[in-house]
Formats: C-alpha cells, sequence, structure tokens
C-alpha cells in the first residue's frame, strides 16, 4: 500500500511540474508576441509599454514557480532519504527566494506604473476575492479600482 502511496504521489508531482512547464511556456509565448507587436509598431513606444510586458511575463512566472514549489513539497513527502530531503529543502528554499524577489519586482513595476498593489493576493474578512472585475475588494467592503485607487460606485 505505501508503494502505491509513493508512486502515484511521484505520478501528481509530475503532473503539477508539467502543468508548471505549460504555464511557463505560454508565458513566454505571450510575452514574445506581445514584444515582437511592440517592437515592429510604428511611432512612439512608451516605457510603460515595455513594463507591462515584463510585468504580465513575471506574474505568470511567480505562478508557475507555486506550480514548481508544490511539486517540490510533494517530492518530499516520499523522499526515502535524509539527502534526498536536505537537496529539496534546498531547492525549495532556492525557489521561495527567486519567488520572492520576482515577487518584489512585480510590485515595484507596479508601483511604477500607478497600479496599486496594496491588497494583491490576499483574501478579505468575508471571503471576497481581491480582484473581481479588474478591482481590489477591500477588508472594509469597498472597491477600489486597481490603476485608479480610488473608491468605486455602487
Amino acid at each position: 500500500m505505501e508503494e502505491i502511496f509513493k508512486q502515484w504521489t511521484f505520478y501528481l508531482a509530475a503532473g503539477v511540474e508539467a502543468i508548471a512547464g505549460i504555464i511557463i511556456a505560454i508565458a513566454v509565448i505571450e510575452a514574445a508576441v506581445r514584444a515582437f507587436l511592440l517592437f515592429f509598431k510604428q511611432g512612439d513606444k512608451p516605457e510603460s509599454a515595455k513594463d507591462d510586458v515584463r510585468l504580465r511575463l513575471g506574474r505568470w512566472l511567480a505562478v508557475a514557480l507555486e506550480f514548481e514549489l508544490a511539486a517540490d513539497i510533494l517530492r518530499t513527502a516520499i523522499a526515502p532519504t535524509w539527502s534526498e530531503i536536505g537537496q529539496l529543502a534546498a531547492i525549495i528554499v532556492l525557489r521561495t527566494v527567486l519567488n520572492y524577489f520576482l515577487q518584489k519586482e512585480i510590485e515595484k513595476t507596479a508601483i511604477h506604473q500607478g497600479t496599486s498593489t496594496e491588497n494583491v493576493g490576499k483574501i478579505s474578512k468575508d471571503r471576497k476575492f481581491p480582484f473581481i472585475s479588474g478591482r481590489n475588494a477591500y477588508e472594509d467592503g469597498t472597491e477600489r479600482s486597481a490603476k485608479r485607487g480610488q473608491a468605486l460606485e455602487g
């Protein structure tokens, strides 16, 4: 029974890692297409348009890193030796640090563009999700536009 659990956990970890690979591939393709369109666009190319490409790619890479981290956590459940557990722990620490600095870069770019990041990724007390149709839901029940940072009507 234990061997079956280990085998299924191994397959699950491989599947989660494959999902991360697909996310990365799609994100890179999207970023490349947007960059090429921006490169060949006639006229002024605002710096914010380039930052937008970087910001979107960075966000998707952060999502993919979370999937990779989940796969690593699954692997720790079936790692039979301390050596393998140590290697997985080092990988987890590196991916967590990378994700932390990637998130800081995303926040810095968003602030530079004038986008609010105050409640990004948080769930309010009444279980609303932070982004509802491009709006931030705050714990006090108000909603604010992510771009304008002001309260919205209704």
